[in-house]
C-alpha cells in the first residue's frame, strides 16, 4: 500500500540519485568498429599511441592500425582550458559515408577522445576560408565548446582543423520537415526552448547574426536545443559593419537596404528569431518585396498572413520554403491568430515595431502557462529499468518494447554503472523499435537505495522543475515484476502482470495498465 506520508513529500534523501546524460553513439558510427571498452583502439594501442606521442612532442598527428584491420589519424588538441594535451582518433570520412558535412568551408568529421571515449566533431576549413575559423574559434572558446584548434599542411596548403562539442539531434529545419504530429504544447517548448538557446547566447555578450532553422540543433525527443554556425557572430550587444552578413531570407530589412553601414543589435536578432519560429511552425513564404521597392534579387522570407492580401501579391513559388502547416500545427485558431499577429510584429519592417527579446519571453511564457494548465496538454515519459530489461528473453523485452512505443519519451534507471558498449547496444535496440529515448539516466548513490526509491525521487524532483514546460509530464514505470518492494510502494488493481506504474504527482493512486494480448 501507499505510505500515509505520500511519497511526493520532500525528502531528507534527495542526493540518493545520480543524473547523468545517457552515452550516446551518432547514428554514422557503426557498433561493429569499437571495442569492448566502447573505443575505436584497444587500450593497449591507446597506451602504445599515447607512448609514442611522448617520445615524439613535435608530432600532431600520426596514423595508426587496429587489431580489427582499421586505420586511424590520431591528432593531438591542446585544450586551450585545461591547458594539456588530449587525443583524438578521427573515424572514417566521406569513403565510407561517416562523415558529419560538407560544404563551401570544408568538411566535418567525427573523432574520439581516446582517454575518455568520448566523441566530438572535427571540422576541416580550406585555406580559402582560413580567418572564418580564427574568428569561430574565439566564439567557440568564449562559450567553452572547443577543444582546439591545430593547423594541417597538405602540398603547398594549409587547412585549419577546428575541434568542438558533438551535439545531439538534428537541425531545426530537418526536423520541421518530418512532419511531426505533435500537440500544441510541443510547437510552443520547441519555440520556448529556442528562445533559451539564444537569450543565453546574448548574455556572454554575443549576437549570432545567423539565427536560421539550419544553424539551430532540436532533439527530436527532449527538444533540448544547441546553436550551431558562429562565424558571423560578434562580441557586443550592438554592433556596426562595413561588410553585410547572415542569410538573406532571415536577414531584417535595414540589413538588406543599407550601404556600407550595417548595424547588428538585439532587433536584428528578434527579426531572424521571428522568421525561425514561422519556418517551424510552417508559416513563411518567399518574397521580393522589400519596403517599397521590388528587386529581382532581394528574395525574403516573410511570416504568412491570409488577411494580409497586400503581402501576398509578390509571393514566390520556391521549394526552400516549407508549405504552410501551421493551422495544423496550432489548431486552436484564436491562439494561432495570436501567433501570427506576434510574428508579424517579431519581423516588422521597422525595427522600433519589433518587440525586444524581453517581449518575446513574456510572450512565450503567457502560452506556456494557458497550455500547461490544460489537463490535456500531457507528455509521456516511461521510466525503463535496464536491469530487468537485460534479465528478460527476447519475448518478454518485445512486450515492454511495445508498451516503451507508446510512450512520448523514455528515461532509464540503472542500478550499476555498465560499460559504455553495453549501452550503445541498448540504444540501437530500442531505436530500431521506433522508441522515442530521451537523454536520462538515473543510478543510486547507495547500495542500500531500492527501485521504489529511486521512482519517487525521480517523481519529485521533475515534479519540482515542471513550471518550466508548456505540458504536464506524466511519469510511468514500465516493469513486468511485481516485486515485493513495489507492491508495498505501490497500489495495483490487478495482480496479473502489472506493466505501468504511474508516478505522476496528482494521482493519489499508482495504477497499471496490462497490455493487448
Amino acid at each position: 500500500m501507499v505510505h500515509e506520508h505520500g511519497y511526493f513529500r520532500s525528502s531528507q534523501n534527495k542526493h540518493i540519485l545520480k543524473e547523468e546524460k545517457f552515452p550516446y553513439l551518432h547514428p554514422n558510427i557503426s557498433l561493429s568498429h569499437l571495442y569492448e571498452n566502447g573505443k575505436l583502439l584497444t587500450d593497449e594501442e591507446i597506451k602504445n599511441t599515447l607512448a609514442f606521442f611522448d617520445n615524439n612532442p613535435e608530432l600532431y598527428r600520426v596514423k595508426t592500425g587496429t587489431q580489427n584491420g582499421n586505420f586511424y589519424n590520431i591528432l593531438k588538441f591542446h585544450h586551450p582550458r585545461e591547458n594539456k594535451n588530449h587525443y583524438y582518433a578521427i573515424y572514417f570520412g566521406e569513403k565510407h559515408n561517416k562523415q558529419l558535412g560538407k560544404g563551401a568551408y570544408g568538411k566535418v568529421k567525427l573523432i574520439q577522445n581516446l582517454e575518455t571515449s568520448e566523441w566530438f566533431a572535427l571540422k576541416i576549413q580550406k585555406e580559402s576560408t582560413a580567418q572564418i575559423p580564427d574568428d569561430e574559434y574565439d566564439i567557440l572558446h568564449h562559450l567553452n565548446q572547443t577543444i582546439g584548434l591545430t593547423k594541417r599542411s597538405v602540398g603547398s596548403k594549409t587547412h585549419q582543423l577546428l575541434g568542438m562539442q558533438l551535439l545531439r539531434g538534428m537541425n531545426l529545419d530537418a526536423f520541421s520537415r518530418t512532419n511531426p504530429i505533435l500537440p500544441i504544447s510541443h510547437w510552443i517548448q520547441m519555440m520556448m526552448n529556442i528562445y533559451n538557446a539564444i537569450h543565453h547566447f546574448h548574455l556572454k555578450k554575443l549576437l549570432h547574426n545567423d539565427i536560421k532553422p539550419g544553424n539551430i540543433m532540436i532533439h527530436p525527443v527532449t527538444y533540448e536545443i544547441s546553436l550551431l554556425d558562429f562565424q558571423f557572430s560578434l562580441f557586443g550587444h550592438e554592433v556596426t559593419k562595413e561588410t553585410a552578413c547572415g542569410t538573406p531570407g532571415y536577414m531584417a530589412l535595414e540589413l538588406r537596404l543599407s550601404d556600407n553601414r550595417y548595424k547588428y543589435n538585439e532587433k536584428t536578432e528578434v527579426h531572424a528569431l521571428g522568421i525561425t519560429f514561422a519556418e517551424l511552425l510552417g508559416d513563411i513564404f518567399a518574397s521580393r518585396k522589400l519596403g517599397n521597392m521590388i528587386m529581382p534579387d532581394a528574395q525574403r522570407y516573410r511570416v504568412f498572413c491570409p488577411e494580409n492580401k497586400l503581402e501576398l501579391q509578390y509571393r514566390l513559388s520556391d521549394p526552400d520554403t516549407p508549405p504552410i502547416s501551421i493551422f495544423n500545427r496550432i489548431p486552436d485558431h484564436v491562439l494561432c491568430a495570436n501567433i501570427i499577429q506576434f510574428l508579424l510584429q517579431m519581423t516588422h519592417d521597422n525595427p522600433e515595431h519589433r518587440p525586444n527579446m524581453e517581449n518575446v519571453f513574456e510572450f512565450l511564457q503567457s502560452l506556456q502557462k494557458k497550455l500547461s494548465a490544460d489537463p490535456n496538454h500531457i507528455k509521456k515519459i516511461g521510466i525503463l529499468n535496464i536491469e530487468e530489461y537485460m534479465d528478460h528473453s527476447e519475448q518478454e523485452r518485445k512486450a515492454l518494447r511495445l508498451i516503451l512505443k507508446t510512450m512520448d519519451e523514455v528515461w532509464f534507471i540503472d542500478t550499476i554503472e555498465r560499460n559504455q558498449i553495453d549501452y550503445f547496444f541498448l540504444y540501437r535496440e530500442l531505436e530500431a523499435s521506433h522508441i522515442k529515448l530521451g537523454d536520462k539516466i538515473f543510478y543510486p548513490n547507495y547500495l542500500w537505495v531500492s527501485i521504489p526509491h529511486m521512482l519517487k525521487q525521480i517523481a519529485l524532483q521533475s515534479q519540482q522543475k515542471s513550471s518550466d514546460f508548456a505540458y504536464r509530464q506524466n511519469y510511468i514505470f514500465v516493469s513486468r515484476n511485481l516485486t515485493a518492494d513495489l507492491e508495498e510502494s505501490f497500489e495495483i488493481t490487478d495482480n496479473h502482470n502489472p506493466m505501468l506504474f504511474d508516478l505522476s504527482p496528482d494521482t493519489a493512486i499508482n495504477t497499471f495498465v496490462k497490455p493487448q494480448a
